[in-house]
């Protein structure tokens, strides 16, 4: 095993605004808050993080190591796309020779959990580090592969051109909607009453029916606001205007 004699150990998480992530382990003499310029001893040239944070400090270069395996071995990050790690830390080959990894077989602790989501939600509401992002979103661009689209600064991928997907909405219109002529029996919630409901027997919470509440508005800054039903014997609509010839005031079909 390599001996450090470094003062400070800790694990960090550096990463790209938008883009994906690194979690590694450092040993320095350098305190942890001042250590801003190391990112990472990662080799994927083309991943470039701009932010890290300090997810735990530790005593020695031991403990900061099972930390880092603990957290690699949770988020899988050698096949993880999120992350740029090409390799999980093991005992054997980085720090622990012939040694068995101690934290086999183990996870790491809700502590540790709750801990770097505190972090990244502090740092999400810090004024400096949000007008980095708006800095970085006006610099994205759409790709897409045919299958999914994204937004990145660089392509995602060799089969990734620029630009988005049709309109997902213009594909799902008239006779291409999966719901298209399905009526009566044919309907998903048909027959749903009831007992045989999803919600039967149960309530929405206080905190629900606020929220519900509020979106849905009241007054002018309801989304129905204004609109009426419309039929033409078949269909039916809801719009402030007559959505066109044939159309009458009323929900009843005729």
């Amino acid at each position: 095993m390599r001996n450090y004699k470094h003062k400070y150990h800790y694990v960090y998480y550096s990463y790209e605004l938008w883009g994906r992530g690194y979690i590694g382990a450092r040993s320095t003499n350098t305190h942890p808050d001042l250590d801003t310029t190391y990112l990472g001893s990662f080799s994927d040239k083309k991943f470039k993080p701009s932010e890290k944070i300090i997810i735990q400090t530790f005593s020695s270069r031991e403990e900061a190591i099972d930390a880092e395996i603990n957290l690699h071995n949770f988020y899988q990050v050698d096949i993880n796309p999120h992350f740029a790690n090409k390799r999980k830390q093991t005992s054997k080959k980085f720090d622990y020779g012939e040694k068995r990894n101690p934290m086999e077989g183990k996870s790491h602790s809700l502590e540790t959990k709750i801990l770097i989501s505190k972090k990244m939600k502090q740092k999400m509401k810090e004024k400096e580090h949000k007008e980095k992002l708006s800095k970085i979103q006006q610099k994205l661009v759409w790709w897409n592969n045919g299958l999914i689209q994204t937004r990145s600064q660089f392509s995602p991928g060799p089969e990734f051109v620029r630009g988005q997907l049709p309109s997902s909405s213009e594909n799902k219109k008239g006779e291409k909607n999966n719901m298209w002529g399905k009526r009566g029996k044919l309907a998903p919630c048909f027959g749903r009453t009831g007992s045989k409901h999803p919600l039967f027997g149960k309530k929405h919470s206080i905190e629900t029916r606020q929220k519900m509440s509020l979106s849905h508005g009241k007054g002018e800054n309801s989304l129905a606001f204004g609109k009426k039903w419309w039929n033409n014997g078949e269909i039916r609509k809801f719009s402030k205007e007559c959505p066109g010839e044939g159309f009458v005031l009323g929900y009843k079909l005729i």
